[in-house]
């Protein structure tokens, strides 16, 4: 059952192509105003946490890298209407930096952040960055064979980002449904955007208003998108707990440009990765801790069982702006 509510939430977005924010001066600084007028973090981050995984190297020459991918929690009140919004963004920092938005970037991506369902919420609690206890191994094995397949179809055509990004949110979404898959019940839809930013090619563009690299990114950059649960109350710490004592999962893909189709030999080469990103491994200063308790000073966070609690998603649109929100009804 697809949960129309939190589909109409995001028809009711502001949704910028990203092709829009590729394409000279005046777009690009549009953009970047766009995204200081709409920080989803405007009194700062309350939580955070990261995972490191391999990069991605089309071939045994690439250059190998590591790339970190961070979480980062927080919370905006609004008095007109008495509620909180309690927002989860990413970015990522890449060592070698990898330049994403390089017009000879052999690759292109998708990136795509998990809902989890009722019932791999509970288990989240234990998981150690991998998704086995979020999703269990064999569902984890399914969701990577799944997106491999589907990013490796396409790769070396000329499919866009935005329309595989799309295509395949909704193939793994639909894994929770199937009653022959090991994720049934697991996924609770989710939002997708594009990895890189591949049509930046006029130099003059990027001098005076320089767009943001994906690679290198953080909280208040704008590269990706926020996912956020509006709550009533400004004390209302349910989705807020809730969120410090589960992790986010992303999954991350990538394939060949149609113009390097024989960069990898047969003109197929995919690769994704899947992680559950702990967003409670450092607490801010005066924030609430996991259990109620406010940090005296930055530092690491314990661990909690999650409480569940009536939430209303929203999506905050960043530079790789075509994103797409699905929600399967699962008790969330």
């Amino acid at each position: 059952m697809v949960n129309f509510k939190r589909l109409s939430i995001l028809a009711g977005a502001t949704c910028i192509p990203a092709s829009y924010a590729q394409n000279g001066t005046n777009s690009s600084c549009l953009i970047k105003h766009l995204q200081r007028a709409d920080n989803p973090f405007p009194n700062g981050v309350n939580a955070t946490g990261s995972h490191s995984v391999p990069g991605f190297q089309v071939n045994s020459s690439y250059p190998a890298s590591t790339w970190t991918w961070s979480a980062y929690v927080g919370t905006t009140f609004t008095d007109d209407d008495n509620t909180t919004t309690v927002n989860t963004g990413f970015g990522l920092s890449t060592s070698p930096l990898q330049n994403l938005t390089d017009p000879s970037l052999p690759y292109q991506g998708c990136v795509v952040a998990l809902q989890l369902s009722s019932t791999s919420l509970k288990t989240s609690v234990y998981d150690n960055g991998d998704c086995t206890a979020a999703f269990t191994a064999a569902c984890v094995a399914e969701i990577i064979a799944k997106a491999n397949s589907s990013s490796s179809s396409i790769s070396g055509t000329s499919t866009s980002a935005d329309t595989q990004c799309s295509a395949l949110l909704s193939q793994i979404s639909s894994l929770s449904q199937d009653s022959t898959s090991t994720c049934k019940g697991l996924i609770a839809g989710g939002g997708s955007s594009g990895l890189t930013v591949p049509n930046v090619t006029a130099a003059e563009s990027q001098t005076s208003c320089p767009i943001i690299d994906p690679g290198n990114s953080n909280a208040t950059s704008g590269a990706f998108f926020t996912l956020g649960d509006i709550v009533q109350g400004k004390d209302n710490f349910e989705t807020y707990d809730t969120d410090l004592e589960t992790p986010l999962p992303l999954l991350v893909t990538a394939w060949l440009f149609d113009r390097n189709a024989g960069t990898s030999g047969g003109g197929a080469w995919a690769d994704t990765r899947l992680m559950c990103i702990p967003r409670n491994q450092t607490i801010s200063k005066g924030s609430r801790d996991v259990g109620g308790t406010a940090a005296a000073s930055g530092g690491t966070s314990g661990t909690g069982k999650p409480s569940m609690g009536a939430r209303e998603s929203v999506v905050n649109l960043g530079l790789l702006a075509f994103v797409v929100l699905a929600g399967i009804g699962f008790g969330i």
